[in-house]
């Protein structure tokens, strides 16, 4: 093959993906734009998710997403439950008083959510001063 030909094949694949890439925005536009309309629509769903955008590090994303894996908070009696389903909690390792291990979450988690939650908390540290100071005074006892 001569370098032309390289390059022109090149171009054409570059231009399918710059299709492609240009399609899926715009559906994500799309879908974000049903989920804005979805939250609008019901009082309950809007007040929660108003409730929820106003913790530091908390978007229009995560509190759209806490609010579907949570059916807007009625899916858990109690925060014990969701952090135990979102891998938050962790477990003693301990049977009787001859085995003992170090406390571990449990791998039955949801780690998407848990992945949610940890980036938006970095992003809070990140961003928000008081909470960056707060992070790094418990990193450094460890």
């Amino acid at each position: 093959m001569l370098d032309t030909e390289l390059i022109s094949k090149s171009d054409l694949i570059y231009k399918l993906q710059r299709t492609v890439m240009t399609t899926l925005n715009s559906q994500i536009q799309k879908v974000e734009k049903e989920i804005e309309v979805l939250i609008e629509t019901d009082p309950e769903l809007k007040k929660n998710f108003d409730l929820i955008r106003t913790i530091k590090g908390v978007g229009k994303i995560v509190a759209a997403r806490m609010l579907a894996v949570t059916s807007n908070f009625k899916k858990f009696s109690n925060a014990r439950k969701f952090n135990c389903y979102a891998g938050l909690a962790p477990f003693k390792h301990e049977s009787g008083t001859s085995i003992r291990g170090r406390s571990r979450v449990s791998h039955l988690a949801n780690k998407e959510i848990k992945t949610v939650l940890n980036l938006a908390a970095f992003c809070a540290i990140r961003f928000n001063q008081e909470l960056k100071l707060y992070y790094e005074k418990g990193y450094q006892k460890e």
